[in-house]
């Protein structure tokens, strides 16, 4: 029984998670931050140096540790410049004409006219109901919200005239016989007595707004931004390349070592041989891939080539019956 409860125990001990530690959190979220390194007379980095940036750091600042990060927020940056000047462009004259000529409303009037007498009766309907509805802020700034133009006007949020010809008598409800044509869940019997529905003739106004003139502009802007967009980025990254220090901007590539027999050095020889040039930081053997590769895919291609000419000399043989010639003896062989 001990055995038993002695192992059930410790399975449970193995099943709990272990308890979270917010110190262990820190401590590793702390070395995963960038760090910023101070530099000895040498330009080699001071590792107990390490700080935090500043919030004011520049983008190159960051790009001497992660040359990626800093073009990430120097994208940012692009984008929101060209944010802010596209608004101010094309974008701020409209949301101000929106919001001071909304004239939003759900209520329109059914305008019944007599076939016979001429008469003209108007009744007040509204499309939200008995209750009624208000427009919203995002709905009155954008460009449905311009009551004055037919072209963009927005018949459900306009208040708009809805115009009918028919007998109907007086003492009926003309809201809820004559609906509007332009509604889509109407049957084929409503839209014998629909009415045809056009903005207030006390709202139309003539627009003589060029607005293909803002369109215009707007392309224009995004293709110069494109272009110095991407000219500032080759320069971003070209100046963090060279403010920025590596090994790599120091190392030297010595071919024929190792070319023959003769020769046989291993690291720390070539590195005491070549440090009367400098101090020497590290030495690494490396063979020309792309030389192997390159041979590796011509001997495959030869090898297809003679399985091919093998196939037709032997393909050729059996059709004609003739005994293999020296040449095809070769081919096999």
């Amino acid at each position: 029984r001990e055995r038993r409860f002695g192992r059930a125990s410790r399975r449970d001990s193995l099943a709990m998670p272990r308890r979270a530690s917010m110190r262990v959190a820190q401590e590793r979220a702390a070395k995963k931050r960038l760090q910023r390194y101070d530099e000895d007379e040498r330009g080699i980095y001071i590792l107990e140096s390490a700080h935090p940036y500043k919030l004011t750091a520049s983008h190159r600042d960051i790009g001497e540790q992660s040359v990626g990060l800093a073009l990430y927020f120097d994208t940012i940056m692009h984008f929101a410049l060209l944010m802010a000047f596209l608004f101010a462009l094309v974008g701020a004259f409209p949301l101000y004409h929106n919001l001071t000529t909304v004239e939003l409303d759900t209520q329109y009037e059914v305008m019944r006219v007599d076939p016979f007498t001429g008469v003209t009766l108007t009744q007040s309907c509204d499309k939200a109901g008995d209750a009624g509805s208000s427009p919203s802020l995002i709905l009155a700034s954008s460009l449905g919200s311009d009551c004055s133009d037919p072209y963009v006007a927005s018949f459900y949020n306009c208040p708009t005239q809805c115009f009918v010809e028919a007998d109907t008598p007086d003492s009926e409800d003309f809201c809820a016989t004559h609906l509007p044509c332009g509604l889509s869940a109407i049957t084929d019997e409503e839209t014998e007595l629909c009415c045809e529905e056009r903005l207030r003739d006390a709202l139309v106004d003539d627009v003589h707004a060029p607005r293909w003139i803002l369109s215009l502009s707007a392309m224009l802007v995004i293709l110069v931004w494109t272009l110095n967009y991407h000219k500032q980025q080759l320069v971003t990254a070209q100046e963090i390349n060279a403010r920025s220090v590596t090994v790599g901007d120091y190392t030297v590539a010595v071919a024929g070592v190792d070319a023959d027999d003769k020769i046989d050095a291993t690291r720390e020889e070539l590195a005491a041989h070549m440090a009367h040039y400098g101090e020497v930081a590290s030495v690494v053997f490396t063979k020309n891939i792309g030389t192997l590769l390159f041979v590796e895919r011509k001997l495959a291609t030869l090898k297809m080539r003679l399985a091919e000419a093998k196939a037709w000399a032997e393909d050729g043989a059996e059709r004609h019956g003739r005994r293999d010639g020296f040449v095809a003896k070769m081919f096999k062989s």
